[in-house]
């Protein structure tokens, strides 16, 4: 299991590259391993506490996972999007966020649809059944094994109600995930933790914070240390440094203004979900 990369720094403030290096060993450090469940016991906390703490953790969870996808990530290449790309990008983004917003259920079916297809793309450290297990699990585990606050979550983010066929078809996805899963953690050994962390998390967990939970260990947080691994910290402090920060300063704008009344919800999970698409379209082109 793996959480965001951690920035390891000399004694004389200076980053210690070998140490970094060495700790980036995918998928096998002790160090990598202990954040992992570090960041598996605080999501348990949090569903403990209550669901205000679910709901901060499952946002901290989010935000970390953030700079993965804030550069333009290229098979052999990392950089900074040129002008012209993040314009393209935010056009692209508006107009999925106005189809979902438009089209709230199809547009909820499709964003879960690639989400699934995006997820599961992405494989690292793991066989094609896991990847696509997980992935599954991550869109569809929550609404299989806790439908009626799903369909609450749903309802609360689109702004209608999710028809039945349609949670059902979710919890179809859901469930041929968990049996994925469960292969995996017969059949593959090196992925075993994560397979039942994937099954766990949306058993045991408020459906945003096991989405959050998910998203970070089996996506975001590998993504982030691998590009790490193969461009160096620099260039993805350069790429991705400042695009996140100003997409976190939104984000969170967003939130206060949905808190205060100023936005409805639906606007606000509309521009979150469209300007998602981009980043999933162009996975690695």
């Amino acid at each position: 299991m793996v959480a965001p990369v951690m920035v390891m720094v000399t004694a004389d403030g200076e980053r210690n590259g070998a140490s970094l290096n060495r700790a980036l060993s995918f998928g096998t450090t002790k160090t990598i391993h202990l954040l992992g469940w570090v960041v598996v016991l605080l999501a348990v906390l949090a569903q403990l506490a209550g669901p205000t703490a679910a709901a901060m953790v499952a946002a901290l969870y989010f935000a970390c996972g953030l700079p993965h996808g804030a550069s333009n990530e290229q098979r052999a290449s990392l950089s900074a999007f040129a002008p012209l790309e993040i314009v393209a990008y935010v056009v692209t983004g508006m107009a999925a966020a106005a189809f979902i917003f438009a089209e709230p259920v199809a547009g909820l079916i499709l964003f879960l649809a690639l989400s699934a297809w995006h997820f599961a793309s992405d494989r690292r450290d793991h066989t094609l059944v896991t990847g696509v297990g997980i992935a599954l699990l991550l869109v569809g585990g929550s609404a299989l094994f806790r439908r009626s606050a799903t369909a609450d979550v749903f309802a609360s983010l689109i702004g209608t109600t999710v028809p039945n066929p349609v949670m059902s078809i979710i919890a179809a996805a859901g469930a041929l995930g968990c049996l994925l899963a469960l292969h995996t953690v017969w059949k593959e050994p090196r992925a075993r933790n994560l397979a039942l962390t994937a099954i766990g998390a949306p058993l045991l967990l408020d459906p945003v914070l096991a989405v959050g939970l998910l998203f970070l260990l089996f996506h975001a947080g590998p993504a982030q240390i691998e590009q790490v691994r193969n461009f160096g910290l620099r260039a993805v402090r350069h790429a991705a440094g400042w695009p996140s920060i100003a997409a976190l300063a939104i984000a969170i704008a967003g939130c206060l203004l949905v808190a205060y009344g100023g936005l409805p919800m639906p606007i606000l999970a509309a521009i979150f979900g469209g300007m998602t698409v981009p980043h999933m379209l162009t996975l690695r082109l």
